[in-house]
Formats: C-alpha cells, sequence, structure tokens
C-alpha cells in the first residue's frame, strides 16, 4: 500500500462525506475516509487539510501545520488564491457538515485533534464568526438558520473537547476556544438549558 497521502483523493472524500446527505455525514462515505485517514498520520493531515477548507478556515501554508509534506498540496487542482477564495465563501450548510466530520475525527485521531489545535482562533472563527451574541451572526455565511444551527454545535463541541481533553496540557488550547469572549454567552445559555433540563 502506497504511503503517499493524495491531497485530492483526501478532497474528493470529505467533499463527498459533507455533501452526500442532507444534514448528517452520510455512513458510506464517512466509512471510506475513515479507511483513507486510518493509514498514516500523512493521510489524516491531508483529510485535516480537506475538512479545514470546507469549514473555510484560513489556510493552513500560513498557519503551518506541516500537512504539506513530500510537496503533495490540495492547490494542485486549484490556484491558492481560488482555494482561499472557496475556503472564505463556504456556506454555512457546508461548515455545519464539515464541523460534523470534526465531531467524528476529534476522538478517533490524535493527529487530527493536534492539527486542529494548531489554530483554536481560526477554528472559532470559522465556526462561530467573530461575535454577536445569540441573534447575530458575524462573519458566518448565510443562510441563517445553518449560521444558527452552526454556532450552537460548534458551542458544543468545544465544551465536549475541553470536558474530555483539557485536563492535558497539549489541549490548553480549548481553554482559549471556551474563554472566547463572543462565546461566553452562547456557552452560558447551553449550560443553564443542561441545568433545567436535569
Amino acid at each position: 500500500m502506497s504511503t503517499d497521502a493524495d491531497p485530492v483523493a483526501a478532497g474528493k472524500l470529505v467533499d463527498k462525506a459533507a455533501k452526500e446527505s442532507d444534514s448528517a455525514v452520510s455512513e458510506t462515505a464517512w466509512t471510506a475516509l475513515k479507511a483513507f485517514a486510518r493509514r498514516s498520520d500523512g493521510h489524516m493531515a491531508v483529510v485535516f487539510e480537506a475538512v479545514w477548507e470546507q469549514l473555510g478556515a484560513p489556510h493552513s501554508q500560513a498557519r503551518g501545520t506541516g500537512a504539506t509534506k513530500r510537496g503533495s498540496h490540495r492547490t494542485t487542482r486549484h490556484g491558492p488564491l481560488e482555494v482561499f477564495h472557496r475556503a472564505l465563501l463556504a456556506r454555512s450548510q457546508a461548515r455545519c457538515r464539515a464541523l460534523e466530520l470534526c465531531a467524528r475525527l476529534w476522538p478517533r485521531s490524535a493527529a487530527f485533534r493536534h492539527a486542529l489545535l494548531r489554530d483554536v482562533p481560526g477554528f472559532v472563527r470559522a465556526v462561530y464568526g467573530t461575535g454577536g451574541g445569540l441573534t447575530g451572526h458575524h462573519g458566518l455565511p448565510a443562510p441563517e438558520r445553518w449560521a444558527k444551527q452552526l454556532r450552537r454545535r460548534a458551542a458544543e463541541l468545544i465544551l465536549q473537547w475541553h470536558a474530555s481533553h483539557a485536563h492535558l496540557a497539549e489541549y490548553r488550547p480549548l481553554d482559549l476556544a471556551k474563554r472566547c469572549k463572543h462565546m461566553d454567552i452562547y456557552i452560558y445559555s447551553i449550560h443553564m438549558v443542561m441545568y433545567l433540563c436535569i
């Protein structure tokens, strides 16, 4: 089996997993993506890059994730500016699906977790926007219904990830995600709903 991680193949698998179903991740596409990612940390790195692009987060070349080893970069299909522009314009529905892939990959791969932790502020901006309390969705693309769902799910995942991993030193960036000023109100509201449901 080849050890070279093909970023184009990873991109196609992520696209299929993120687009095949209306709101959830397709199980068939997920199985294929999981099998690809399990081959090596290099394979997981290119899967992360593809998910990161779906999230509309800043491109990893600026962040230095190391996912571009062996000269293989996702921009082989498109120019770097086109890829970056497409990423920034990713709609909230696509971001919701990409976030669900993050939810599935986080507990399964330390390589995925460490890649995401390299730019927690970029992740928060991509899935939560830049502020606005409960009603504004600054920085998140339309439609608003999906932007609200994206913010709610992002806050839930950050709380789950913080609860399960923040006690480990290398996961301290989760403290930053949890404490982002523009997330405070939303996280407080989730805590209150959980308290009232008990």
